[in-house]
């Protein structure tokens, strides 16, 4: 059975044309990446059946056709690949959690006096600087934007 994706999970299909071939030596036909064949038959390298036989490919014409054919089908696997890259960040953007926006002077002026109650040393948590009684308006006044973007929770 396939699994459900999560949203931390991210799926990639890629389509490929594969070229169907028939081992010589045991009859066992097998499929290969059209890219990698018309690849190893231009260099003249060998590929394997299943069963391991080796056999060296030749190209069906010596024409450069064939050549321009494998950069065509490479470059169409490159077109897949990164659009279904680019589909995947998409997906994973929208399963991100929004950011919050600017949050307003209320709402600082209170996320600034809870985190000052809550300290007890009345030494500041961004810079370390001793406050006395003054840490909340420390927090407002220098550390604004640090206070912004702590998360929400943090303040329930």
């Amino acid at each position: 059975m396939s699994e459900q994706p999560t949203p931390t999970q991210h799926l990639i299909d890629i389509t490929s044309m594969l070229r169907v071939l028939s081992c010589r030596t045991c009859g066992v036909g097998y499929a290969a990446p059209m890219s990698l064949w018309l690849q190893r038959s231009h260099d003249r390298e060998e590929i394997f059946c299943p069963s391991g036989h080796a056999h060296r490919l030749a190209p069906d014409d010596e024409a450069p056709e064939s050549m321009q054919l494998l950069n065509l089908l490479v470059a169409g696997e490159l077109e897949n690949v990164q659009m279904q890259l680019a589909s995947a960040l998409i997906a994973a953007n929208r399963a991100a959690p929004a950011e919050e926006g600017p949050i307003s002077k209320t709402e600082l002026k209170r996320r600034s006096e809870m985190l000052a109650s809550k300290c007890r040393l009345k030494v500041c948590r961004f810079c370390g600087k001793e406050k006395g009684g003054g840490l909340a308006s420390h927090y407002r006044r220098q550390h604004a934007e640090q206070v912004a973007k702590l998360p929400a929770r943090m303040f329930d």
